[in-house]
């Protein structure tokens, strides 16, 4: 049971990272969208415009402060979370 749990929790922390990873473009375009002060800014626009100035890794710019961010839940709140469904006798997810 020890070792299910250590397994779930690592196969958590690996989808995390995977799903921020996938996210932490768009979130950063969406960023830069709303914090745009011209009335043409669009996606696609400050995409290729970030792109070209600063590079393809300025999509990823605040990854780190993302992931840490994210530490908390992974660590305390899902683990917490797998034991009541197991409690309630629902299963992981």
């Amino acid at each position: 049971m020890s070792l299910t749990i250590c397994v779930l929790n690592l196969k958590i922390c690996v989808f995390n990272i995977a799903a921020q990873t996938v996210a932490m473009p768009a979130d950063t375009l969406k960023t830069r969208v709303l914090n745009s002060q011209r009335p043409e800014a669009t996606l696609v626009k400050i995409a290729v415009e970030t792109v070209q100035k600063e590079g393809f890794r300025a999509l990823f710019r605040g990854y780190i402060p993302a992931i840490t961010r994210q530490g908390p839940v992974i660590v305390v709140q899902m683990p917490i979370v797998e034991h009541l469904r197991l409690m309630l006798g629902v299963g992981y997810l």
